[in-house]
């Protein structure tokens, strides 16, 4: 969690967003981390990691919207 928030201010005071930092900004922070860091900072990725109830997951979407044309129909 440390890690993060120091990778945000970092972007933050750069003025861009996470995936403008290079990878070797990045790895600044740790060297742990790989290219595939910018997969896992996708639209994708970050909505399809919201897989709770009313979450942003693909799947959990398709549900709330199967529901609404339930109660509609």
């Amino acid at each position: 969690h440390d890690l993060v928030g120091r990778i945000v201010l970092h972007a933050t005071a750069k003025g861009c967003e996470l995936q403008g930092l290079s990878l070797d900004e990045f790895k600044g922070f740790s060297e742990l981390i790989e290219p595939d860091v910018y997969e896992a900072l996708g639209l994708s990725a970050t909505l399809g990691s919201k897989s709770i109830i009313g979450g942003t997951s693909p799947s959990r979407v398709a549900e709330a919207l199967a529901a609404a044309r339930g109660r509609m129909g």
